[in-house]
């Protein structure tokens, strides 16, 4: 028996075809020879595509009304308007914003009115636009060089904790550290008007002689120099009355103080 001959390049493409998890892995054989029946297989994509089908229908049934994308502007056609309409519409109102767009632009001011009124810097008349670049770029480069010359003399981040000025470090971001400082300083503020919830009235201080006089009724300095006047009238009356007082002698010859306590 004569062997029959193989069509030429069919070996090659025997040799190229794809392996069998290469086609398991693009889908299109659904399982591995021998694994499955090809009954299984077909039950196991019917009932994948029921699913499927499924999983839409619940998914069409809770897409928006139509109402609902008119009203979020998501669809632009009115009840009962074609959208040959509305695309006429569209196009009318986009050809009205571009008239509108080319009239501003023929009334905008000339290049000599900006120069006149000093919006436009730089441009000189008779000045070509290369020179005008060249000046501008020129000036962007002065300015970034004082600016860089201003970031290398402004402090460290180690002097501005130093001050106070910077609240972060110690691995401590600045936005926490802003954050304990305003709960910090809302602490206090508690704390203070409990403190001064808690304070005495006037009426309290006044009757206790802490406070000499009423707030507004006398200032606080001349109702200090009240006070040393009144303390200076006692103590020089007190004095007068000790001079005047009689001597140990006069009381023992009046009898008011004993002989032998006189001694």
């Amino acid at each position: 028996m004569t062997a029959v001959a193989s069509p030429p390049g069919l070996e090659s493409k025997l040799l190229r075809r794809p392996s069998v998890e290469e086609v398991v892995g693009r889908n299109i054989l659904k399982s591995p020879p021998g694994e499955y029946s090809s009954g299984v297989v077909a039950a196991m994509e019917a009932l994948q595509h029921s699913m499927a089908q499924d999983a839409l229908k619940k998914a069409i049934s809770q897409r928006p009304s139509v109402e609902e994308l008119r009203e979020k502007g998501l669809i632009k056609t009115p009840a009962g308007v074609s959208p040959s309409v509305v695309a006429a519409m569209e196009a009318l109102q986009l050809s009205m914003v571009q008239d509108t767009l080319s009239k501003q632009i023929a009334q905008r001011p000339s290049v000599e009115e900006l120069q006149d009124k000093g919006i436009m810097k730089g441009v000189n008349a008779g000045m070509s636009s290369k020179v005008v670049s060249a000046a501008r770029a020129l000036q962007q480069s002065m300015l970034e060089d004082v600016l860089a010359k201003h970031l290398n003399r402004r402090p460290s981040v180690e002097e501005l904790q130093e001050k106070g000025i910077m609240k972060g470090g110690n691995g401590v971001s600045p936005k926490v550290a802003a954050g304990a400082a305003a709960l910090e300083q809302s602490m206090i503020e508690d704390a203070l008007t409990k403190h001064l919830a808690r304070r005495p009235s006037v009426q309290e201080v006044t009757d206790k002689n802490i406070l000499k006089s009423k707030p507004g009724e006398v200032a606080s300095s001349v109702a200090g120099a009240m006070e040393a006047l009144q303390r200076s009238m006692v103590e020089d009356s007190l004095a007068k009355h000790l001079a005047r007082r009689p001597s140990v002698q006069e009381l023992a010859d009046k009898g008011i103080l004993a002989a032998d306590e006189a001694k």
